[in-house]
């Protein structure tokens, strides 16, 4: 009963090709929120290794969506006269700055790289490896940044704690 379950939602998730209302697959289904995103966090473990993962926008929608690691192998087969656009050196330290500080707003990114990175902020939310995740307590409440899921496949990790030397800048920080 529960396999058949997880199979029909699979198939709704593909079918649909955009972001579902978990609660309108719970009505859909007569179960609680709770169950249905038990099951939907089950699919994404099974898919996990895919090419194709489960996606959550906050805590309502969820999407099934190709894998961020295959990324270049799509865009090299769907558009093989467009060469794949590798993230700049800039965009790579900032991005490693984030994932080690987040959340992190972004003068103080600034303040470590010691240039303004709005540009590069902004193409690596539009890649969506960074977004905002809520205002720092401070003057003029500046936006907090932290990395999204999609950075774990660009750089071929399944959690923060993967990255080198993680445990011991997050003791450093502390």
């Amino acid at each position: 009963m529960k396999q058949e379950l997880k199979n029909k939602l699979e198939a709704i998730l593909f079918l649909s090709g955009e972001g579902l209302e978990i609660g309108d697959l719970a009505k859909f289904f007569g179960i609680s929120k709770i169950a249905i995103k038990k099951i939907l966090n089950e699919i994404k473990e099974e898919k996990k290794s895919s090419g194709l993962e489960v996606k959550f926008y906050g805590d309502t929608i969820v999407q099934l969506t190709t894998n961020f690691k295959y990324g270049e192998t799509i865009n090299n087969f769907f558009n093989p006269a467009q060469a794949p656009k590798k993230l700049t050196n800039a965009a790579m330290e900032t991005l490693a700055i984030i994932a080690y500080n987040c959340p992190i707003t972004k003068t103080e990114i600034e303040n470590i790289r010691g240039v303004n990175v709005e540009k590069v902020l902004r193409t690596l939310e539009e890649k969506n490896l960074v977004r905002i995740c809520g205002k720092k307590e401070a003057i003029g409440n500046p936006n907090l940044y932290e990395i999204t899921e999609d950075f774990f496949g660009y750089v071929g990790i399944d959690k923060i704690e993967e990255l080198p030397k993680y445990g011991e800048v997050k003791k450093w920080k502390k």
